[in-house]
C-alpha cells in the first residue's frame, strides 16, 4: 500500500496576491522602545512552507516513509512603519540580507509487534534539517528512535532524538 501526501503548511494564513502567487502574511502591532507613549506598527510576512511525503506499507507490521519540506526563508520579511524592510533572521535590511530557502529531508521505518490485544511499535528515522542563516543554511542532521505500547484506548509512546550540526 502506497500513500502520497502533499502538504502546504503555515501557522498563519495563505492568501492570493495580485501577482497570482501564494504568500502567507501576518500583521502584528509591536511596541517599540521610545521616550513617548506611542507605538509603531510592524508587519511581518511569514515564509511559505510546503512539502511532499510518501509512505509504503510492506506488511501489517512494517511501514517506511519519507518526505521533503521546503521553507522559503528569503520571503521572511519584517516591515517597519516607515516602510523599511528587514530580515527577522539577520536583523539587516533585506537588500543586505542573503537568506536562502531550506529543504528538509526525513525518512523513517516503523515495525509493529501485533499481539492479540496490544501493539508495540519500534521506530527509527534520520533527517537533514537546515536552519536559515546568512549566505547559506546551517546544516543540521539527526537520528531518531522510538517505541511505545498500545492496549485498548491507552497509548504510551517514548522517543529520542539526537541532532548535530557541522561548523555551526
Amino acid at each position: 500500500q502506497i500513500k502520497v501526501v502533499i502538504f502546504v503548511l503555515n501557522s498563519i494564513s495563505i492568501k492570493m496576491l495580485k501577482s497570482n502567487t501564494l504568500k502567507a502574511a501576518m500583521s502584528l502591532t509591536l511596541p517599540l522602545a521610545s521616550s513617548t507613549s506611542t507605538s509603531n506598527n510592524q508587519e511581518i510576512e511569514i515564509p511559505m512552507s510546503y512539502g511532499l511525503g510518501i509512505s509504503y506499507r510492506f506488511s501489517d507490521s512494517l511501514t517506511s516513509s519519507a518526505d521533503i519540506y521546503i521553507t522559503e526563508w528569503d520571503n521572511f520579511i519584517q516591515k517597519d512603519s516607515q516602510g523599511n524592510t528587514f530580515s527577522p533572521i539577520t536583523s539587516l535590511p533585506m537588500s543586505e540580507s542573503h537568506i536562502d530557502k531550506t529543504v528538509q529531508a526525513r525518512m523513517g521505518l516503523e515495525y509493529l509487534i501485533i499481539g492479540s490485544n496490544y501493539i508495540v511499535p519500534f521506530r527509527t528515522g534520520a533527517f537533514y534539517d537546515p536552519a536559515p542563516a546568512m549566505h547559506s543554511p546551517d546544516d543540521y542532521y539527526g537520528i531518531t528512535l522510538g517505541s511505545g505500547f498500545a492496549k485498548s484506548r491507552y497509548v504510551f509512546d517514548i522517543a529520542y532524538q539526537y541532532r548535530w550540526g557541522n561548523d555551526v
